[in-house]
């Protein structure tokens, strides 16, 4: 009890149990707030990078999807109509209700599928984006609907179609590293300062087709995707 006392002994306690001065106190707090935006920043930045690359893996994977499903609808046809020239709309699309051969919608057809036991034509084309679909193009399909088997719904009722959309982010205007070559004896359809991301070369003979889509990663002209696919009509 009386160590404790001591006022040298006193003084040495209260030395050793002193508190944080204000300036060691608002350090600390600086040094913590740097930190801490430092890892928020990079946080940050990592999020944006895994949504990138998940919105890039999503855009490839529907890409490859549209083709085939294209390229399995090819494979359901009798025959594939080497342009939109080859046949009369009027009559073969009468329900379509676009012109293909008229630019000031600036509307594409690019693929168009004779089928049997199907009333009219069934038309692929793409045109500008509109609604909440990601552009700067869209490609769409107007034909008949499917059952969960695989087989048409209503392939004898043409005035009930509409032009689904199958994929969206499909770019315009693509360099010409991106149009495809044809073989002598075919024709290309798509053109580079219209339809811009879907291309088909269609054999002359109306029996098969090399089907090129390009579609935009990013939602914009930094990076795009090309894939290509070959299909004959069920005839061959």
């Amino acid at each position: 009890m009386l160590l404790a006392l001591h006022p040298k002994i006193v003084r040495q306690t209260k030395s050793k149990n002193r508190g944080f001065t204000m300036v060691e106190l608002l350090a600390a707090l600086v040094i913590t707030g740097i930190v801490t935006a430092s890892l928020g920043v990079g946080l940050t930045y990592l999020l944006q990078e895994s949504q990138e690359t998940e919105e890039e893996t999503q855009q490839r994977a529907e890409l490859n999807r549209a083709l085939d499903f294209i390229t399995e609808e090819i494979r359901m046809a009798e025959s594939i109509e080497p342009n939109s020239g080859a046949i009369d709309i009027s009559t073969d699309a009468s329900d379509f209700g676009k012109d293909c051969n008229d630019n000031s919608d600036n509307l594409t057809c690019v693929l168009i599928l004779d089928v049997p036991d199907v009333d009219q034509r069934i038309i692929y084309y793409t045109e500008p984006t509109s609604g909440n679909w990601k552009g700067p193009r869209v490609l769409r399909r107007w034909g008949p609907d499917f059952n969960a088997d695989g087989t048409y719904s209503n392939p004898t009722t043409p005035s009930n179609w509409s032009g689904d959309l199958l994929v969206d982010r499909i770019v315009d205007n693509t360099s010409n590293t991106s149009v495809p070559t044809c073989n002598a004896d075919e024709t290309l359809n798509g053109d580079e300062g219209v339809a811009g991301g879907v291309y088909t070369c269609i054999q002359n003979d109306a029996t098969q087709a090399e089907i090129t889509l390009v579609g935009n990663l990013e939602g914009d002209s930094s990076e795009d995707y090309t894939i290509r696919g070959r299909a004959f009509a069920r005839s061959n």
